[in-house]
């Protein structure tokens, strides 16, 4: 029997975004969009990088998918974990922003996209460190 639900992580150099308020204007338009789609998940960015995991039904999270692959603030996408799921990690977060949280934000602040893109078990790393963060965080 098929899962209905999908979860993807990747990450991506960042190519535009240069300050808070562009994030903010990102996620706000990610949770407008993603709720519109059926979509969950949570985020974190670096100056450097964004590292994002995405869950719902496949063709929702490969629209969404497709859609980041084509903004010009990402570059370099690289997914890390694609896997059918039996339910949701992020069920209450049309988008968590895990930054939020301070343990997080500095874990993440210490990575390097050529560290992430080179490790084995980056994908479920991040699941966890995303999972935990957004643990700690109120929903929006």
């Amino acid at each position: 029997m098929p899962h209905d639900l999908f979860r993807l992580a990747y990450i991506s150099r960042n190519t535009g975004l240069s300050d808070a308020a562009e994030l903010d204007a990102l996620l706000a338009s990610a949770r407008r969009a993603n709720a519109q789609a059926d979509v969950t998940g949570a985020l974190l960015f670096n100056r450097e990088c964004f590292a994002q995991v995405l869950e719902g039904p496949m063709p929702a999270v490969n629209s969404v998918f497709e859609r980041i692959q084509r903004d010009p603030r990402h570059g370099d996408v690289i997914i890390l974990l694609a896997e059918n799921s039996p339910g949701r990690r992020f069920p209450d977060w049309a988008m968590a922003y895990a930054g939020e949280d301070p343990e997080a934000r500095e874990r993440f602040a210490e990575m390097r996209f050529a560290d992430l893109r080179q490790s084995a078990v980056a994908g479920t790393e991040l699941l966890s460190m995303l999972e935990q963060a957004v643990g700690r965080t109120l929903p929006a």
